[in-house]
């Protein structure tokens, strides 16, 4: 899911910077996909782990953002907040577990 997510995070992000080229946006967004196919080749699995739960959240407020403005980005701040909170600590937890 993190390279799609990705792409999607880096169109939306060029969306709100004003970008007004569509072309330049998804050429850009296709980028993504190879770019979170080589951050998961890492041998990280902390890297691998924090992935999904920084880009999902960041992907969500972004799209929260260019739907519904300031007020949606504020309605939906504290639960993307505490999605990526609880990704980190079940990342702690595995690693107490793990013994990494």
């Amino acid at each position: 899911t993190v390279p799609p997510a990705l792409a999607l995070l880096l169109a939306e992000l060029l969306l709100l910077r004003g970008q007004e080229s569509i072309l330049l946006t998804v050429a850009i967004a296709s980028l993504g996909l190879p770019l979170g196919h080589l951050l998961l080749f890492f041998p990280s699995g902390i890297l691998q782990f924090c992935l999904p739960g920084l880009i999902g959240p960041s992907a969500g407020l972004c799209m929260a953002q260019l739907l519904g403005g300031d007020r949606g980005y504020q309605l939906c701040a504290i639960p993307a907040a505490c999605i990526a909170a609880f990704h980190g600590m079940c990342l702690l937890r595995v690693l107490k577990m793990g013994g990494w």
